[in-house]
């Protein structure tokens, strides 16, 4: 479900500028993986 998820996001991205897609994509990334544990 969240590989499905983040295929429907990364394809609605490109209609936008580049610097808003990678912020975007950042955003995502951290949400995704959130419920992993933190290197120290």
């Amino acid at each position: 479900m969240a590989w499905r998820t983040a295929g429907q996001v990364l394809a609605s991205l490109e209609s936008d500028p580049l610097v808003e897609r990678e912020a975007t994509i950042q955003v995502f990334v951290k949400k995704l993986l959130a419920f992993l544990p933190e290197k120290d």
